[in-house]
């Protein structure tokens, strides 16, 4: 039986980062997306979610700095929906969807859903946005 762990690693725009959803905010994450983390992951599993709905599981994942900080109250949710600016990406991770193609980056956010629910197996927490997927 393998670890199971809470984030995942990535080459992400060029750099090697980890992307976590921390557990304690997800009652708060949810309220932000406006739906529950369960039905965001089967939405990009079964490939109807829009390329923002996958954006915004990876802003939330991604170190400080990078993405959108996660809100750990029901007034961050307000803050956070309600930016002053909202043109062009805000963000580094908003710039690398949108200098990219963003569908690859679906794999990444399901993996984010999924450690931050259940767990994954440390051996399947990488994502490397350089390599091709595979074909089955």
């Amino acid at each position: 039986m393998s670890d199971k762990t809470d984030h995942v690693t990535a080459r992400f725009g060029g750099r090697d980062l980890t992307f976590k959803l921390d557990r304690s905010k997800i009652p708060y994450i949810e309220s932000f997306l406006g739906e529950p983390l369960q039905v965001r992951w089967r939405k990009i599993m079964e490939g109807v979610a829009r390329t923002a709905e996958v954006q915004q599981i990876v802003e939330l994942a991604a170190p400080n700095g990078l993405g959108i900080k996660q809100p750990k109250d029901e007034m961050d949710v307000f803050r956070i929906r309600t930016p002053m600016f909202a043109k062009g990406p805000s963000t580094w991770v908003g710039k690398v969807f949108a200098d990219n193609p963003p569908a690859r980056y679906s794999i990444l956010a399901q993996g984010i859903i999924a450690a931050a629910l259940t767990g994954i197996p440390a051996e399947a927490a990488h994502f490397d946005e350089t390599e091709e997927p595979a074909d089955d």
